[in-house]
């Protein structure tokens, strides 16, 4: 059943080019005390429908929840690569419109080290059918382990440099990267990448602080901007609008609160030449 929603309730920024939007959903099977699946995904779908992003990097996504997506959302949404190598539902997932772009490739890398349903990098290149701009987004779940984070790290860096020289097109990434932005291992991959930080790079960030906190509480974690949630993006890039949103229903929602971008990409994400 598709959710009944206004699907413009929340503008773009003038002169974005596309809107990308990260968010751990807190899986009931990684975490057996979590609120079922089947009980907040009603309010995830209505949350994804009022932000309306071109692409998403989801991450704890169940077996049950990628059904349910299809069910909620699957006339706008397609999920890419549900299923690692092995034929396991991956936890880390990727959706975008279908409605407005066009897959022209996708893949799913695990890091060697870590859960091979958990700790992946997959990764989608687009095409946006109206304008044959194009991009990359990455969706990744570094190590809940310290010791495995600088390796993971490593490993991303080298593969966003690979998609960006590959392609020739903005790559973006999402995801839970269990590591703030001080840590030893985000550093190592910001310095690998080049990338920049979404949130550090928009003029007025909105709601910059950490994004876990316990299911139905406002109370985060931790205390500070810095969050172990990150969207970055490849440098040139401008960040129109970034925000972390936190309200009444995404409280509710998950033990991470979504963030979202709305970017310009400018003339980087112009379709390749042929040779």
């Amino acid at each position: 059943m598709q959710p009944q929603i206004d699907l413009h309730t929340v503008e773009r920024e003038p002169g974005t080019d596309a809107r990308i939007l990260s968010w751990n959903i807190l899986s009931e099977e990684l975490t057996p005390d979590a609120p079922a699946i089947d009980r907040r995904i009603d309010g995830i779908c209505e949350v994804i429908l009022q932000y309306l992003p071109d692409a998403a990097g989801i991450q704890e996504i169940s077996e049950t929840a990628y059904a349910l997506f299809a069910d909620r959302i699957g006339e706008i949404y397609s999920f890419v690569n549900p299923k690692t190598k092995e034929g396991n539902y991956s936890f880390t997932g990727i959706a975008y419109n279908q409605k407005k772009y066009r897959l022209l490739e996708s893949d799913i890398q695990n890091y060697s080290q870590g859960n091979r349903r958990i700790r992946i990098a997959t990764w989608i290149y687009l095409e946006e059918q109206a304008t044959g701009r194009r991009f990359v987004l990455l969706s990744t779940h570094w190590d809940r382990h310290a010791c495995n984070r600088p390796m993971q790290a490593e490993y991303m860096g080298n593969l966003v440099l690979s998609l960006e020289r590959r392609f020739g097109v903005p790559v973006i990434c999402t995801g839970d990267f269990n590591a703030r932005e001080n840590s030893g291992a985000f550093r190592i991959f910001m310095d690998i990448s080049h990338h920049g930080e979404a949130k550090y790079l928009c003029a007025h960030p909105v709601n910059n602080c950490f994004t876990g906190h316990e299911v139905g509480s406002f109370a985060p974690q931790y205390e500070g901007e810095e969050s172990i949630d990150h969207i970055t993006v490849t440098s040139g890039v401008s960040v129109l609008h970034y925000e972390t949103v936190i309200n009444d229903e995404t409280v509710r929602l998950s033990d991470h609160f979504p963030l979202y971008t709305d970017l310009k990409f400018g003339a980087a994400s112009a379709p390749m030449m042929e040779e």
